[in-house]
């Protein structure tokens, strides 16, 4: 159970903060990209008293964390997919009226 708390919920809960202390999409995913590792790296000291996981571990799983971390400030922010361009046309406002 605490492997799952410290892999999968804690980078979730990373997102969720960062999205709500931050308003800017890109200053969130970036303190969310910051600050999951180091909060995993920190549970993971603070759980493991006989250092059976090191800091190399925790670099390995990092990239999950982030995904994690990144996926749930864009959910909370509500872009889950880019943006669609928008179309040139002709610098009418109405081109179709």
């Amino acid at each position: 159970m605490r492997p799952l708390l410290v892999l999968f919920v804690s980078p979730v809960v990373c997102g969720v903060v960062s999205a709500l202390l931050f308003r800017s999409v890109r200053k969130a995913s970036f303190a969310a990209a910051i600050a999951a590792p180091a909060l995993v790296f920190g549970l993971v000291k603070l759980s493991d008293p006989h250092e059976a996981w090191s800091a190399f571990a925790t670099f390995l799983m990092s990239p999950l964390v982030i995904a994690f971390a990144l996926i749930t400030v864009f959910v909370c922010a509500g872009r889950t997919r880019a943006r669609a361009r928008r179309h040139w046309d002709g610098g009418r406002e109405n081109a179709g009226v």
